[in-house]
């Protein structure tokens, strides 16, 4: 009774290939791999349907969204339909609409598998989720330093470009880049300006005075804008003898003095 059923069966199968010229789907050896074909080969969403889609997922606003992943899908693409990071770079910052921390350019290329193919909007759409708050607050941040150096530029009488140069060398005394430059930074910045060959050429008390000088708050350590104040007043205004003769002599009682009566004399007139 086995060996008719199966005769029986393969008749059947026999039959149904010479009526349709394929095999039937019960016979087909292969049914996963033809649906995953079907699959690979349906069309994508449009940029709005799919941006819908992610913004009531992630619970992001729709527009926000249409417009990363427009950015995203315009880019300068691989042949495989990747990004290289030079690319991915450009794109980031017209996305957030500023220069991303080269960290974080690098952590979102691989995280969002860019080399890969195409990058997975929903991939990407939930990195920028998670990462769009410490972008936007660097932002601000950038934003603030820009106004407070045009605001520096007035306050001293000079040209942006000036108090951006100030700017390079605050950052680079500020070694372990805290925003602030704290006492023992100080103290080999005032080595280093004063071209001092070894730290026995200034002593410590006159390190001292100048600490609190450019401390103006005494709180321990000199923001941005109280070592512009400094810099400009000692190192770039200095038009006589040079920066470091004018730095000095700014401390030296008969120099004080000699102001003094200048001042005075200017109150006080002659008789």
């Amino acid at each position: 009774r086995l060996r008719r059923r199966s005769s029986g069966g393969a008749a059947l199968a026999e039959f149904l290939t010479s009526q349709h010229g394929h095999a039937s789907p019960v016979a087909s050896s292969k049914p996963l791999g033809k649906t995953l074909q079907r699959r690979a080969t349906m069309p994508t969403l449009d940029v709005s349907s799919e941006a819908l889609v992610l913004s009531r997922q992630l619970h992001l606003d729709f527009h926000e969204v249409k417009s990363a992943m427009k950015e995203i899908r315009e880019g300068r693409h691989l042949p495989n339909g990747g990004m290289d990071e030079v690319a991915w770079r450009h794109s980031l910052s017209r996305i957030f609409g500023v220069d991303v921390e080269e960290k974080l350019v690098r952590e979102s290329y691989a995280a969002c598998q860019v080399a890969e193919g195409p990058v997975d909007a929903k991939l990407f759409m939930t990195w920028y989720r998670d990462h769009i708050f410490k972008i936007e607050a660097h932002k601000t941040k950038s934003l603030e330093g820009d106004e407070l150096t045009m605001e520096l530029a007035k306050k001293h009488g000079c040209s942006y470009t000036d108090v951006t140069k100030v700017r390079l060398k605050f950052d680079s005394f500020d070694l372990d880049k805290s925003g602030v430059i704290d006492f023992l930074e100080f103290e080999h910045m005032i080595h280093q300006l004063l071209h001092c060959s070894a730290r026995s050429d200034l002593p410590k008390n006159r390190v001292l005075r100048f600490w609190h000088e450019i401390d103006r708050d005494q709180n321990g350590s000199v923001d941005f804008q109280e070592f512009t104040d400094w810099y400009m007043k000692y190192f770039a205004t200095a038009k006589q003898d040079g920066p470091i003769e004018a730095f000095y002599a700014s401390f030296m009682p008969d120099f004080q003095r000699s102001h003094t009566l200048e001042a005075l004399q200017e109150v006080i007139p002659a008789h």
